[in-house]
C-alpha cells in the first residue's frame, strides 16, 4: 500500500465531507476492503469526464486520449491487485476480468473506477483533473 498516492487520490477526488474517514478506513487493515467499496460513491462529481456501462475497446480508447498507456498506474482494489504497481495494459486487464470494486489510478490526473453488480454489465466512471 502506498498511502502517499492513496492520500493524494482521496484529496484530489473525493468529496471534501468524507476525504478524513476514508483516509482513516483506507489505511486500517479491518476496514480497507469496506473503504474501497465506499470510494465510487464518495468521488466529486465535478471530475466525471465517462459514466456508464462501455466495452473494452472504447474504454481503453478513451483513456488512452487522457493517460499514456505505456505508464505504470496504482491500483485500489477488494483483490489482490490491492495497493500495487502495474503496467497499465495488466491493470485493465485485470480490471475488467476482476469482479467487485476495482480503481486504476493513472498518475495524479486520471482515476478509472469500476463497480460490479450481482449481475449484469459492470459500471465504469472516468475521473479527470485537469
Amino acid at each position: 500500500m502506498d498511502r502517499l498516492k492513496e492520500e493524494k487520490f482521496v484529496n484530489n477526488f473525493i468529496v471534501k465531507e468524507k476525504r478524513q474517514r476514508l483516509l482513516y478506513e483506507l489505511c486500517s487493515p479491518k476496514k480497507r476492503e469496506q473503504a474501497i467499496q465506499k470510494l465510487s460513491c464518495a468521488t466529486d462529481d465535478k471530475f466525471v469526464v465517462f459514466c456508464g456501462a462501455t466495452n473494452r475497446d472504447e474504454l481503453y480508447n478513451f483513456v488512452a486520449r487522457l493517460f499514456d498507456v505505456r505508464k505504470d498506474c496504482y491500483v485500489i482494489a477488494d483483490d489482490d491487485d490491492d495497493g500495487r504497481q502495474l503496467a497499465f495494459g495488466v491493470a485493465f486487464e485485470h480490471m475488467c476480468m476482476h469482479g467487485g470494486e476495482y480503481l486504476i489510478l493513472c498518475g495524479d490526473n486520471v482515476v478509472i473506477i469500476k463497480q460490479e453488480y450481482v449481475s449484469g454489465a459492470f459500471s465504469v466512471t472516468v475521473l479527470n483533473k485537469q
